[in-house]
């Protein structure tokens, strides 16, 4: 798999440029940071994260999330925002919170309740649940068997 960034401000000018860039360079992801939409009264905030497994140190895991909602903060409310990467969070189904959807998984991990926390916190949603999944990408694959995986973006 191929990543990609680019500081790329006007992204309303620049799209087909940057869609050559992916087929140029084979790139798989990109994150493209400092993008405004001009002229749709908002800008675009795209934060892109890795999280700590799940199984790190309490510690390890607060100072991550402290240290995202504190970038959170900093955000605007009349940005658009984009919170992007593997929060290496199980989520569950829905109880009563807006931010997972119906087609969550069954169980839920440390990591996960925090991701709903914050997205609770911060009115995001956790897509990857809204939408139903092949039985084939809810899945991972390990050398000793297969592992139910409906990950959390």
């Amino acid at each position: 798999m191929f990543f990609g960034t680019w500081n790329v401000q006007g992204i309303a000018t620049k799209k087909n440029e940057v869609f050559k860039e992916l087929v140029r360079f084979n790139l798989d992801i990109i994150a493209l940071s400092e993008t405004k939409k001009k002229g749709k009264g908002y800008d675009i905030v795209v934060i892109a994260a890795y999280a700590p497994t799940d199984n790190a140190s309490d510690a390890e895991k607060t100072d991550f999330f402290n240290s995202l909602t504190n970038l959170l903060d900093q955000v605007g409310s009349r940005k658009e925002l984009y919170l992007l990467g593997d929060f290496n969070g199980r989520v569950g189904k829905p109880d009563a919170g807006k931010a997972v959807g119906r087609y969550g998984e069954d169980s839920t991990n440390d990591n996960g309740e925090r991701l709903i926390s914050m997205s609770e916190q911060y009115d995001l949603k956790i897509w990857n649940g809204f939408f139903q999944h092949k039985e084939i990408h809810k899945y991972t694959e390990t050398s000793e068997k297969l592992l139910a995986n409906a990950r959390a973006f």
